[in-house]
C-alpha cells in the first residue's frame, strides 16, 4: 500500500490486536487467527472501516521476542488477506533496531508501521526528528508516529510534529495526549492534508474530540466488541454527538468504572505524576474478557498481573450489562 493510500485508509477504527498466549505462555497462532476472523465477520456490512495494528502497547510488544513479533506480523498479514490495512508496531529505544524491524514489516507485506517515541533515554528535539527521518527514509511504506507520554517520558509537541510531518512517508500520528488543546493543534496538520491524526486513548477520548473533526481512533475494545467501536465512529463522523455519548455511557462506562475500581485496589510503582501514569490493570481487564465471550487469549505476560477469579465473576456481570453474551 502506498503511503498516501494508507493515510486515506486511516479514517477507521484502528484495532490494536491482543496477542493471545496459551497455557505454556507461547503465542497462540490459531487463536490470533480466530480473533482476526471474528472482528472481520462482525464488521461486515458496516459503513465504517477497520485497520489492524499488531505489536502495539496493548499487544504487549514489550514482552515479545523479536521472533514472536515477526511471527505475529506474518500471521496477521496472511489472515487478513488484504481486506483491511495491517500496521505493524516497530518501535524501539534505538533507531537502528526500529529501522530493522520496520524493514522486516515492509518486506513481510505490512501496509505501514507505527513507531512509538524512543524510550528509556529521552532524545533532544533534533534527535527525535532524526529518529523518524531515518526510519521513514529507510522504507517505502507509510510511517505513523506514536505519541505515548506515559510509556516514553517524552512528547512530540505540535511545533515539532509540524516539522516531522514534512518527512516523506510520515502519514499518521497516534496521539495519546488527553489535552484537548494539543489534539486540536495536531488536527491542524490533518486539515492541511499532511497526515491523519488517530486518537490514541480509545473511545472516550475520541468522543471528546468529535468537535475537532477526528475520524480515527485506536482501540483494544474492538477485539471483542467491534460493533460498539464502529457505531461510535459512525456517530462521530456524522457529527451526532448525542448518540456518541449515549454509546459511551451505555457500552463503555460500566467497563471503565469496573477497571477504575480494580485499579484502586492495586499499588503502583510508578514515580510519574498521576496525570502521566496509566495503570495497566486496564490491559489485564480487557484481555480477561476474551475467553468469557468465546475468543482466544486472556493471559497477560509478566510483569503485568492478571485479574483474580473473583474479579472475573464480577466482570461477567459488567459484560452482560453492556450487551455482550458471556459463555459459561
Amino acid at each position: 500500500m502506498e503511503p498516501k493510500e494508507l493515510m486515506d485508509s486511516l479514517s477507521a477504527v484502528c484495532v490494536i490486536l491482543f496477542t493471545p498466549f496459551n497455557e505454556k505462555d507461547e503465542v497462540d497462532e490459531d487463536g490470533l487467527r480466530q480473533n482476526i476472523r471474528f472482528i472481520l465477520e462482525k464488521s461486515k456490512g458496516h459503513t465504517e472501516k477497520l485497520a489492524f495494528i499488531v505489536n502495539g502497547s496493548m499487544s504487549e510488544f514489550y514482552a515479545l521476542t523479536e521472533e514472536e513479533q515477526k511471527k505475529i506480523i506474518k500471521i496477521a498479514i496472511d489472515e487478513v488477506g488484504g481486506k483491511v490495512p495491517v500496521i505493524a508496531g516497530t518501535g524501539h529505544s534505538g533507531t537502528k533496531p526500529a529501522l530493522r524491524m520496520s524493514k522486516y514489516a515492509e518486506e513481510a507485506g505490512a501496509d505501514g508501521v507505527m513507531v512509538v517515541l524512543p524510550y528509556y533515554l529521552t532524545p533532544c528535539t533534533e534527535g527525535m526528528y532524526m529518529h523518524y527521518k531515518t526510519i521513514a527514509e529507510g522504507i517505502n511504506v507509510g510511517v505513523i508516529l506514536y505519541n505515548n507520554l506515559d510509556a516514553t517520558k517524552a512528547h512530540v509537541d505540535p511545533e515539532l510534529m509540524s516539522r516531522i510531518a514534512e518527512i516523506p512517508n510520515l502519514v499518521g500520528l497516534k496521539e495519546n495526549s488527553t489535552n484537548l488543546a494539543i489534539i486540536r493543534k495536531m488536527m491542524k496538520l490533518e486539515y492541511e492534508g499532511k497526515l491523519k491524526v488517530m486518537i490514541g486513548k480509545g473511545e472516550f477520548w475520541y468522543a471528546a474530540s468529535i468537535p475537532f473533526g477526528c475520524s480515527s481512533f485506536a482501540t483494544c475494545l474492538a477485539n471483542f466488541y467491534p460493533e460498539f467501536s464502529l457505531d461510535l465512529l459512525k456517530a462521530g463522523r456524522s457529527g451526532d454527538v448525542e448518540t456518541a455519548w449515549k454509546l459511551i455511557e451505555e457500552k463503555f462506562m460500566p467497563l471503565q468504572e469496573f477497571t477504575e475500581k480494580l485499579t484502586k485496589k492495586r499499588v503502583t510503582t510508578s514515580v510519574l505524576p498521576p496525570q502521566l501514569t496509566r495503570s495497566y490493570v486496564y490491559l489485564a481487564v480487557r484481555k480477561a474478557v476474551m475467553p468469557l465471550v468465546g475468543l482466544s487469549g486472556g493471559k497477560t505476560r509478566l510483569p503485568i498481573m492478571p485479574i483474580t477469579e473473583e474479579e472475573k465473576q464480577e466482570l461477567k456481570m459488567v459484560l452482560e450489562r453492556i450487551g455482550l453474551s458471556v459463555q459459561g
